[in-house]
């Protein structure tokens, strides 16, 4: 199913929308969702943080507390689907503080770029479009189709084909279903639209065909942060492949100065483990944007490694603060034991 109805958990009683903003005009984009949801069983409320943590503290969940009596909810019964649209890292933990306060309810943030990353009210219209014309329904059947082939085999083989060879990720560590309708309980990034591992049985080899996405765990992750987004156009014109070894990166490689310039950035050890690999299918993000960090990205058809920081951003960071990046590949093949599931040239 298309568009916010796709998305939302509309079947539960009393079913609230709490769209959490941190910024400036926000009511511009308040208004795409409140369009969106039209006639449907859902009360919509906004809570704006874009007065709170301006300073560069955190964000007090007092500040932007819910009042339930205040907007005719009873806290106890309604069902609550949070949406996050956020460019601010303090307000991470404010949501997460509302999220439990939640007896019943859902949590997507639709991950926009921080202020420190050059953050734009545009960029909160083209991700609010990208999650509202998302077919959740074909993200729900993709990830039934892969699981029901992962199960056929353990230990199970996924085999990632890109230009220059195939990536191994087997074994028996859960994948998981980051896409399609939200359900009780569940808390996750947007656009979204993908499966994921986060294990280390990674081998072979993986080519970087598309661009990147980088995205700093906090502020002062944010210059490496821009210097790696400046990249992203650069791979369409000098691939680069990886090669890996028990789900270490041990060497960059590529007929132009890109992999040199990759493995410059990237030196420290905390940027050579492979922390995530996503299998995406999110028709919805058409196109890859390389001038701004664009978490639709992410979500392109294809296959993305994720290097340095959690791939979710939502975890408290380590001692060092890094970027977690997404390197990028649309032209793949994808076979789960034995049997095809994307082919994209």
């Amino acid at each position: 199913m298309v568009g916010i109805e796709g998305l939302l958990n509309l079947g539960q009683p009393l079913h609230t929308t709490v769209v959490v903003t941190d910024f400036d005009d926000s009511d511009r984009v308040v208004a795409t969702f409140r369009r969106a949801l039209g006639r449907m069983p859902t009360k919509l409320v906004h809570l704006d943080l874009s007065g709170a943590g301006k300073d560069g503290g955190e964000t007090k969940a007092g500040d932007w507390a819910i009042d339930p009596a205040a907007h005719g909810l009873n806290q106890d019964k309604v069902y609550l689907s949070v949406l996050a649209l956020l460019c601010r890292h303090g307000s991470l933990k404010a949501v997460r503080q509302l999220q439990e306060t939640i007896p019943r309810g859902d949590c997507a943030r639709l991950e926009l770029p921080s202020v420190e990353m050059g953050f734009e009210l545009s960029h909160a219209m083209k991700m609010a479009d990208v999650i509202l014309s998302a077919d959740y329904g074909v993200q729900d059947l993709a990830s039934d189709t892969f699981f029901e082939r992962l199960a056929l085999n353990a230990p199970y083989r996924v085999e990632i084909s890109t230009p220059n060879g195939m990536l191994l990720v087997s074994g028996s560590r859960p994948w998981f279903q980051l896409a399609g309708r939200l359900v009780d309980g569940e808390s996750r990034i947007l656009p979204g639209g993908e499966v994921a591992y986060t294990g280390s049985d990674i081998e072979g080899v993986f080519t970087v065909t598309g661009g990147l996405l980088a995205t700093p765990e906090a502020p002062e992750a944010a210059p490496l942060a821009r210097a790696l987004t400046r990249l992203s156009r650069r791979f369409e014109h000098d691939p680069v492949t990886m090669t890996i070894a028990d789900g270490q990166v041990m060497a960059f490689e590529s007929k132009g100065p890109l992999a040199g310039t990759l493995d410059m950035l990237l030196r420290g050890a905390g940027y050579r483990q492979v922390t995530e690999v996503g299998i995406s299918f999110n028709t919805a993000c058409r196109t890859l944007i390389h001038d701004w960090p664009a978490s639709s990205n992410e979500g392109c058809p294809g296959v993305h490694l994720g290097l340095g920081g959690d791939p979710d951003p939502e975890q408290e960071p380590a001692k060092e603060s890094l970027v977690h990046i997404d390197l990028i590949s649309p032209t793949v093949l994808v076979l789960v034991n034995g049997k095809p599931f994307m082919k994209l040239a």
